[in-house]
């Protein structure tokens, strides 16, 4: 029996169409409807949870697919306990501009908080680095509003919107990052 876990770990795709595919099956139009849809990945059906760590692989993949170079999620352990001091979804690269990457999948939108976390952590980086959190469902008013307050700007805010356009083709997803 294949576990989810092995399912999504075994997920490199190699064509851009693999993501669209993807795209498609976790943020179906018929979810702005019927927000019970079911959403699937290669096949099996998901939970919630199981949908944003789908989400997650495939905004690496795609960067992937992009030309984009970097590493998949990791663990920042504290020195003194080995406890996370903080989780990284991925980390990518444009040339020398760094990219932290942050990847929420909640119907109701992403609030301020996962902004105002992502920005601290990006200030733990060099001079330069930017944040990217990406939403399948876009982000609070409160969140737009309040993340405005936040100077200088060091986290970009990717929405449902930015991604369907982005996901046409891999040149419109680098061209996405650039544009933001």
């Amino acid at each position: 029996m294949t576990t989810f876990k092995s399912l999504l770990d075994s997920w490199n795709p190699e064509e851009w169409s693999e993501i669209q595919d993807v795209w498609s099956d976790l943020v179906p139009d018929s979810l702005r409807i019927e927000p019970r849809v079911v959403r699937k990945f290669r096949g099996k059906t998901l939970t919630n949870r199981q949908a944003g760590y789908v989400f997650e692989s495939w905004v690496i993949a795609a960067f992937r697919l992009s030309g984009f170079s970097g590493h998949s999620p990791f663990t920042v352990p504290r020195a003194a306990n080995k406890r996370a001091l903080e989780h990284v979804d991925g980390l990518v690269f444009d040339g020398y501009q760094g990219f932290l990457i942050e990847s929420k999948f909640s119907l109701k939108g992403v609030d301020f908080v996962p902004v105002a976390q992502l920005h601290v952590c990006v200030e733990h980086r060099p001079v330069g680095t930017l944040g990217l959190l990406f939403s399948a469902f876009g982000f609070t008013e409160p969140a737009v509003e309040l993340s405005t307050m936040l100077h200088p700007i060091r986290v970009l805010m990717i929405d449902q919107n930015d991604l369907k356009w982005a996901n046409d083709s891999p040149k419109r997803f680098r061209t996405m990052i650039r544009l933001k």
